[in-house]
């Protein structure tokens, strides 16, 4: 019962939370799961965006992005010293290391 009842605590305090996200980021859609899933367009689009306009900007992005193949590549093509601030996974990828030479 007390498991129950914690879990069923948890689930409506992630529903609160995804509800005023979606407030706060001004979205309209009623499920708040897709709520969440346009925050994480929005995020990337914005982000990218900025490693196009510097690369170096990878520095200070977190891991969960330097680990993130299309944010990388477009890092290195942008600059190819952001190859430094790649996670280790991307920093041996034939791809992205080719992208940062040229």
């Amino acid at each position: 019962m007390f498991k129950e009842k914690l879990f069923s605590l948890i689930f409506d305090h992630k529903k609160l939370y995804l509800a005023s996200l979606m407030i706060n980021c001004g979205l309209s859609s009623t499920d708040p799961y897709r709520a969440t899933a346009e925050v994480q367009q929005s995020s990337f689009k914005q982000i990218l965006a900025e490693v196009q306009q510097d690369g170096l900007a990878l520095k200070n992005l977190s891991p969960e992005w330097q680990d993130n193949y299309g944010i990388v590549l477009t890092a290195v093509r942008q600059n190819g010293s952001a190859l430094e601030f790649a996670s280790k996974a991307l920093k041996n990828n034939f791809q992205i290391v080719l992208a940062a030479v040229q």
